[in-house]
This record gives structure tokens, sequence and C-alpha cells, in this order.
């Protein structure tokens, strides 16, 4: 579900500053004409942007939903710490109108002994005049039993004028003592850090992350005690217009 927030016209005293961005991608304070922030759009869920009344340029970021950490495994084996979601940010100021907006769904934890599951792309147009800008999903973090490179990477982002890949989550790694260190971090994203780590002191599941795109963390397992991963979040699209 989709949710419009509107706020009123940034101005100075005098009524006409206002803040734009210049081609270098420089943002500015600029007096007279520039543009002026209008509101945004915000989705958290499938849907559709619609450009508001009088609105030349939008400010679009766009978020891949994040990996779930993964399951601890016998012997202190520790799950790794799901990827987060890459981001993509552009400034448009033509071929605004109507666009499809798609938040692909986050990863989830592995339970003992599996990986978590990879989160998925996030995309914000298909029909204006401007490349797609895509917030690429983070991977899985892989159980404490499957030490695979390529696990926990953080996605990657494309047709933004800034593209930034998701963090990457601290990786699966295994032991054989009951002191053995805790379990994979969630990897972080533009939004904030990722979900923390199972504990040898406390609870050795993983946490789920709670800012967007990031991802979840790694399960510790000791030897009888079962361990799960934690839920990667999913992104978000942010659409900030100005007239």
């Amino acid at each position: 579900m989709s949710s419009i927030i509107k706020v009123g016209k940034v101005q100075s005293s005098t009524g006409n500053d206002a803040v734009t961005v210049a081609d270098s991608g420089i943002i500015t304070m600029a007096s007279g004409n520039g543009y002026r922030f209008a509101g945004m759009q915000v989705f958290t869920s499938d849907g559709t942007y619609t450009k508001s009344p009088n609105v030349s340029a939008i400010y679009v970021i766009v978020t891949g939903s994040a990996g779930g950490g993964g399951g601890g495994a016998d012997n202190w084996n520790l799950g790794g710490g799901g990827g987060a979601g890459g981001t993509a940010i552009k400034w448009i100021t033509s071929g605004i109108g109507t666009e499809d907006v798609t938040i692909g769904n986050a990863g989830q934890g592995g339970a003992t002994q599996n990986d978590g599951t990879n989160g998925q792309n996030c995309t914000f147009g298909s029909s204006g005049g401007f490349t797609q800008l895509v917030g690429g999903g983070g991977i899985k973090g892989g159980a404490g039993n499957t030490y695979v490179a390529g696990n926990s990477l953080g996605g990657t982002a494309t047709g933004g004028d800034i593209n930034i890949p998701g963090g990457d989550g601290t990786s699966a790694s295994g032991g054989d003592i009951a002191d053995e260190s805790i379990g994979g971090v969630g990897g972080a994203s533009y939004w904030g850090g990722g979900g923390k780590s199972g504990s040898a002191y406390g609870n050795k599941d993983g946490t789920s992350a709670r800012v967007y795109g990031a991802g979840g963390g790694g399960g510790r397992e000791e030897i009888s005690t079962a361990a799960s991963g934690g839920n990667g979040m999913t992104g978000i699209v942010v659409v900030y217009e100005y007239i």
C-alpha cells in the first residue's frame, strides 16, 4: 500500500529561496524561480506513482529488499547475515507522468542448518522518458554449515544518477567451543543498519531487520539448541515532488 504525504513549500522569509539540484548533481540553494518542495509519495508495496498537479521535477530513491540471515548449525556454527538492498537515486525533470512501482519481497531467515532466502528487486518506472530505476535485492545469508562464497552480498542498483550497493552481511563462520564468536550481522542499507546476530549469551536467533532494505541477522546454534536467521526488511520507493 502506498501513502501520500503532503508538506508545505520550503521557502525563506523572502518567499523566493528553494532547494534545487544543478546538472553537476550538487545540491545548492537557488533563489528566484528555483524548484520548491511540494510533497512526497512513499511506497512500501506495489503501486502506481501519479504526478501531483503542477509538479515539474521529482527526486526518486529506490531501495531493494534485503536477504534473510542464515540459520546456525551444530557445534557452534554461525549463520551469515543477509545482504542489504542496493539503492538508486535520480533527479528527473522530463517524462514525468504515471509510473509503475514494484516492491519485491524481503528474504526470510533460514531455519537451523539452512540458508536464508534472497531479497527481491524494487523498481520505479517503465513507461516514462527515463531509465527505469532498480534497487537490487540483497543476497541470502549462508547457514553455519555452508560457507559458500557469494552468500551475504549486498544488492546492486542501476538507472540512478547515484547507484549505491547494499552492504554485505557478515559471513557465516564455524567453531567447536562454547565461547565461539557471535553470528553474522545483517548488511546495512541506505536507510541504516541490519539485524543483529544471535548471541552466545541469551537469544541465539538472528534478529530481523527493522530498517528498509537492511539484512537479517544470522543465527548461532549450539550442540542441541536450534537457532534461526532473522528476516530481511522490504525495500522502499520514495518520490519527492517539486514545483
